[in-house]
């Protein structure tokens, strides 16, 4: 069958041929080099694929299913991946800056010596879904909702500046602070490398 993958700004057909499905069609995108900025590939299956060293900067992957996908050294620049399925995924040095993994999973997602953030990811991230905003701790920032910050600067804002951030936050943040801040010194104390991978928590 004819395989075509369109860009989700304007609709235009950026790569076609054929194939036996879409992750077989992306894949050969990829073998040939394609570039596939901007491409709608929202709930695509993609689990397995090997997308290394591809340019998917600015891509709609919402809800994608990448469990087990080859990414590594690709760009994913403001490519869209919330709520993909990353599980087990290998994105060693991908490039992540500015990319949108609102409420993605990450569980056993190689992301050694990614650029995520604006940080070089050293070991995995502690990744805590499932509360009413989503979090991401790293060793220098702690990423909560769409507000990323350093560590030491969440640790050290004022309640009148929590209260700026969300509605309704400051209650939350009292409860949750505590267990975020013990989550960060853990993190901050094990080894910097990968050789302890950690599930995420999911609570």
């Amino acid at each position: 069958m004819i395989i075509k993958i369109l860009n989700h700004f304007d609709s235009k057909v950026i790569f076609e041929c054929e194939a036996d499905s879409l992750k077989i069609g992306v894949e050969l995108a990829v073998k040939s080099r394609a570039n596939l900025s901007g491409a709608d590939l929202s709930r695509a299956n993609l689990s397995g694929a090997d997308l290394s060293r591809a340019n998917l900067s600015g891509a709609d992957l919402y809800g994608a299913n990448l469990s087990g996908a080859d990414l590594s050294r690709a760009n994913l620049s403001r490519a869209n991946l919330s709520g993909a399925n990353l599980y087990r995924a290998n994105l060693s040095r991908a490039n992540l800056s500015r990319a949108n993994l609102s409420g993605a999973n990450l569980s056993r997602a190689d992301l050694s010596g990614a650029n995520l953030y604006g940080e070089k990811i050293v070991k995995n991230p502690i990744q805590i879904l499932n509360l009413k905003w989503d979090i991401l701790i790293f060793k220098v920032s702690i990423k909560i909702g769409c507000e990323l910050h350093t560590a030491i600067e969440w640790f050290s804002f004022s309640d009148e500046q929590i209260s700026e951030m969300y509605e309704g936050v400051l209650d939350w943040w009292n409860i949750y602070k505590p267990i975020i801040k013990q989550l960060w010194e853990e993190h901050c104390r094990g080894k910097n490398d990968y050789s302890q991978d950690r599930d995420c928590v999911s609570r």
